[in-house]
């Protein structure tokens, strides 16, 4: 096995480790903030229509976590659209506002350097 086959699977790896991480972060938030959330979203119809409930599935809430760190990370089309309220976006605290645009953006790049990862190892450039 070549030096370049070890180190591209360290990399993916650090992809799944990676994906595995903001997963676990994700549903922490979604088991312990949700009623925070919807507290801060109250003039948001797009969230308030995904609204979760204390018998909701964890998946719903992990959904709907999904849903506001998008709307926080890309919010020009949401607003225009009235889909969210852009006081309610104002209205969030930026500590919470920067972990959410962070971890939709992490998410995004490790979910984007998936397919470049196995495209690299089906293409023989390995050998």
């Amino acid at each position: 096995m070549s030096t370049l086959r070890i180190i591209h699977g360290y990399i993916g790896g650090a992809i799944l480790l990676g994906l595995l991480t903001i997963e676990g972060i994700a549903l922490y938030w979604a088991r312990t903030r949700t009623k925070d959330f919807i507290k801060y979203f109250s003039n948001s119809p797009l969230l308030l229509s995904k609204t979760t409930t204390k018998e909701d599935s964890l998946i719903l809430k992990l959904m709907f976590i999904g849903a506001i760190a998008g709307c926080v990370a890309c919010p020009t089309g949401y607003i225009q659209r009235g889909e969210v309220s852009a006081e309610d976006l104002q209205n969030l605290p930026a500590s919470i506002k920067k972990r959410l645009v962070i971890m939709h953006w992490t998410l995004m790049g490790l979910l984007a350097a998936l397919p470049i990862h196995y495209a690299v190892s089906e293409s023989g450039w390995l050998d």
